[in-house]
């Protein structure tokens, strides 16, 4: 017979976003899908002046995207447009590249292509592991959205630059090749 006294792992062993959002208080709310009405009509009762994302592997529909405010904002682990899509940094550290960073930028309907609002570097040092990488970049990327959130208390305003998309830039390999560069922007 199999040994019962091996301690069984979970998610919930080690401390994640869940556990920091019940400390606090905030809702969580597991959804099927952003398009069904009744998560949109649910997430319209907050009011919400900004919705923030990182690491979010869907996109918003047209009416979660005109919901808050002053709009939606985005973490991405590259300096975009460069990695577009998922897997950035493994794409970065697979191509052999010298720094990565993180972006912060306005959602729209495309993949990674709306109005970028601030960026900053990331070293790839040689060896440096993926999860370090990872670990890196979350750093750079809290503090990017706390000034992001700050400015945009103290002014009302996010300044953001459209992103280039002529010539087009390579995407990481796992996006759907039915996406384009093409999409429209900001």
């Amino acid at each position: 017979p199999p040994p019962t006294d091996l301690p069984l792992l979970t998610p919930q062993v080690s401390r994640n976003i869940l556990h920091v959002a019940w400390e606090h208080n905030l809702p969580v709310w597991e959804i099927a899908s952003l398009r069904d009405r009744h998560t949109l009509d649910w997430l319209a009762t907050f009011h919400p002046d900004l919705i923030c994302v990182a690491g979010f592997p869907l996109i918003f529909p047209p009416p979660l995207l005109n919901l808050p405010r002053y709009g939606c904002l985005n973490l991405h682990p590259s300096l975009l447009p460069a990695h577009r899509g998922p897997s950035p940094l493994a794409e970065a550290l697979r191509q052999g590249e010298a720094k990565t960073g993180v972006t912060l930028h306005f959602m729209d309907e495309g993949i990674d292509t709306g109005a970028i609002v601030a960026q900053g570097v990331v070293e790839i040092e040689h060896g440096i592991t993926g999860a370090e990488l990872e670990r890196r970049c979350s750093e750079v990327g809290a503090q990017l959205l706390v000034s992001a959130v700050k400015r945009l208390e103290r002014t009302g305003s996010l300044p953001a630059r459209p992103q280039s998309l002529n010539p087009p830039i390579p995407e990481s390999p796992n996006l759907q090749s039915s996406i384009s560069n093409s999409h429209p922007g900001g």
